[in-house]
């Protein structure tokens, strides 16, 4: 899974302007979960339906926007084989259903 795991609070780097390189295939696929401002630095637990909670996680980033377009917030989770993902942060929860050979996108 292209998240990380660790048991330490990592300090999150700051915006981002660089683009994401994704390896798509039959069954990997990739999600992109937008949230708001008020998450940037957040970190959200992500694990298969089936398994279970290890600390795998990625936290929410600024995206600069293209000049005129206002900057998203968001995490990517790379590498992921095709099925549902439970994903988590602090009290709140929801599934994901991940595509090989695709983004999904969500909200958050």
């Amino acid at each position: 899974m292209g998240a990380h795991t660790h048991t330490a609070h990592a300090e999150v780097v700051g915006p981002t302007t660089q683009p994401a390189v994704l390896e798509l295939g039959e069954d990997i696929g990739a999600a992109v979960i937008y949230t708001t401002a008020a998450l940037e630095g957040a970190e959200i637990e992500i694990k298969p339906q089936c398994g279970q909670w290890d600390g795998t996680h990625s936290a929410v980033r600024r995206r600069v926007g293209a000049p005129g377009r206002e900057d998203i917030f968001a995490i990517l989770y790379f590498g992921l084989r095709a099925g549902t993902y439970d994903l988590r942060l602090r009290d709140q929860a929801r599934s994901i259903e991940v595509v090989g050979g695709r983004v999904t996108e969500e909200t958050w």
